[in-house]
């Protein structure tokens, strides 16, 4: 074997899988970050591999409340166990954008100790790309004095996203315009026009202060493989005053941002207000499918945004504020097309919206006649991961069950989720394999449903 791809949740299992391939050429690594202290991992059992390739990608640590992970031990340390490569290597890849570095001396964040005691000794070092957070930094400008002679150009933007360029990585995070990048060699940044074609998720903040009308083109220009976008919140729109306050504000919107952004077709808003939803210039997003909501409350009464949504949408995901806000209310205006739905139930409001839930279960099977999927996590939350998802989904179970639905399911368990096939006949004269299927499944963890 020459190329191994891993998706790990512990690090230290691919100590156990490399050892079985020697001829190795091609290693691409995306793991939980380290699970152990540096010490303990067996680095000379990997000394005889000649990689010429490594992809290194930390990702968020399973169920963890806040996706980004403080790093505080470790780092520096596998940069030495990189190193037994160094002899081979040519092309080197480090995403660790899910890591708020708290160190602010970390070789990563310093680009002459970057150079120094990392890449320097790699003299068959051809490609070097790399991404990285810096939780809380107050001296963005000496982070970036310290890459004045780095052999790669690099970029940064923010407080403090820090990546060579082009940018090689598909998620863009934090970000808030073009204008705003900083880079260790200016004429590149402005005269290379391919610095984001590669990004295809993009994750925007401070929108208060984004003008749209000059943002947009830019990302059309500059991000043709785009497909996801995120608005995250705190958003006043000051630049969406109208002397003229009559007629449909959604509808003024359309109107100032005409650039249509063709290749998106997922959504996110997170922590987003009502009045705040009915101003993001939805319609620039034509082939919208897909919205996600996090602490988002959708308006109830239907205008032009309602209308839009309903047409288009063929997927919508809610985490828990969500769920309840917007089900709990029967806002169902949105999911007239509907095909796919995932929703959260937990223990965040314990009482009343526990008891709630069979019901929204229910009513969405019963309303909803172009649904396929209905699926259910259960976040674990702390103090309430004891009880599991029992609570959850026996009185959801309970109330499916009434004669009136039991006819249209069948149920099945399996990995530890239930599931309720529901049984649509294409046609009536078609036989029993012939009907296609909905599963409605609830699962204790978010990962099983992927």
């Amino acid at each position: 074997m020459r190329s191994l791809t891993l998706n790990l949740d512990n690090f230290h299992d691919i100590f156990t899988l490399i050892q079985h391939v020697p001829n190795l050429i091609y290693l691409n690594i995306r793991s939980e970050m380290l699970d152990k202290e540096f010490e303990e991992y067996p680095w000379n059992s990997i000394g005889e591999i000649k990689l010429k390739e490594f992809h290194l990608a930390f990702k968020p640590r399973r169920n963890s409340g806040y996706p980004p992970i403080s790093l505080t031990t470790g780092l520096d340390g596998l940069f030495h166990a990189i190193q037994i490569f160094s002899s081979s290597l040519i092309t080197l890849s480090l995403d660790f954008s899910n890591i708020y570095l708290t160190n602010r001396n970390s070789i990563l964040t310093n680009g002459m100790e970057l150079e120094k005691k990392l890449l320097k000794p790699m003299q068959k070092l051809q490609n070097f790309y790399f991404y990285v957070c810096i939780f809380q930094c107050k001296d963005v400008q000496q982070i970036l004095s310290t890459f004045a002679t780095f052999p790669w150009p690099i970029g940064l933007h923010g407080n403090a996203h820090i990546y060579s360029l082009p940018f090689s990585f598909h998620e863009l995070k934090d970000f808030h315009h073009f204008r705003d990048v900083r880079s260790n060699n200016d004429e590149f940044l402005k005269q290379n026009d391919r610095l984001w074609s590669k990004v295809t998720s993009l994750n925007l903040i401070s929108i208060d202060r984004i003008d749209f009308k000059h943002l947009f083109p830019l990302i059309k220009q500059n991000m043709p493989k785009l497909s996801s976008i995120a608005f995250h919140g705190g958003f006043c729109f000051h630049r969406f005053s109208f002397p003229d306050e009559s007629g449909d504000l959604y509808d003024k919107i359309e109107r100032v941002n005409k650039v249509q952004l063709d290749s998106i077709t997922t959504v996110c808003l997170d922590h987003i207000s009502m009045k705040q939803t009915e101003q993001i210039p939805m319609y620039s997003f034509p082939n919208i499918q897909c919205l996600l909501l996090n602490n988002t409350e959708l308006p109830l009464k239907e205008n032009q945004l309602t209308s839009f949504l309903g047409e288009k949408l063929q997927r919508i995901e809610f985490d828990e504020y969500s769920t309840r806000k917007n089900l709990q209310k029967q806002n169902l205006c949105y999911l007239s097309n509907i095909k796919h739905l995932k929703l959260a139930f937990g223990f965040l409001y314990y009482g009343k919206g526990l008891d709630s839930q069979p019901e929204i279960t229910r009513n969405l099977l019963i309303k909803l006649p172009k649904l396929e999927t209905v699926s259910i996590y259960v976040p674990r939350n702390g103090a309430y991961d004891e009880y599991g998802a029992d609570p959850i989904y026996r009185p959801i179970m309970a109330r499916l069950n009434e004669n009136e639905i039991k006819a249209q399911y069948k149920i099945r368990y399996s990995g530890g989720a239930y599931t309720w096939i529901i049984k649509r006949a294409i046609s009536s004269s078609s036989s029993f394999e012939d009907h296609y299927y909905s599963e409605f499944c609830i699962s204790n963890d978010e990962n099983d449903l992927h």
